[in-house]
């Protein structure tokens, strides 16, 4: 199945690359890329990790697809740093930045920022 036939049907492909790892980073060994398969509910469905220690995030992602953990809480999961799974983390991160930036969620913390002002003029 190609990527992008998987992800149309799945949700989407997210992907980030050793060179923004900052432990790949660090040690001059940038070969490698992280990827998550997420599904239109944000759960991980899948995922892929080649480069040095990858079988240290494969752990972590295996877990993921297992309990069907979300973008956010794997985001919201502490991790140690800096670490080469630290790809896996920051897209999750990514991820959950770019949910918050729906134009839902933003037209909800507009009426929340509102709602706020009014109370505060209120009293």
């Amino acid at each position: 199945v190609s990527q992008s036939r998987y992800a149309a049907v799945s949700g989407s492909i997210l992907e980030r690359t050793n060179h923004e790892v900052d432990r790949a980073i660090a040690e001059s060994r940038q070969d490698g890329t992280t990827k998550l398969v997420v599904d239109s509910k944000g759960r991980i469905v899948g995922g892929l990790c080649i480069g040095p220690r990858a079988g240290e995030s494969l752990a972590e992602i295996t877990l993921a697809i297992r309990l069907g953990l979300t973008t956010r809480q794997l985001s919201s999961t502490m991790h140690p740093y800096p670490t080469y799974g630290d790809g896996l983390w920051n897209i999750a991160i990514a991820d959950l930045r770019t949910q918050l930036q729906a134009p839902r969620i933003n037209f909800v913390l507009g009426l929340l920022r509102k709602l706020s002002t009014l109370r505060a003029h209120r009293f």
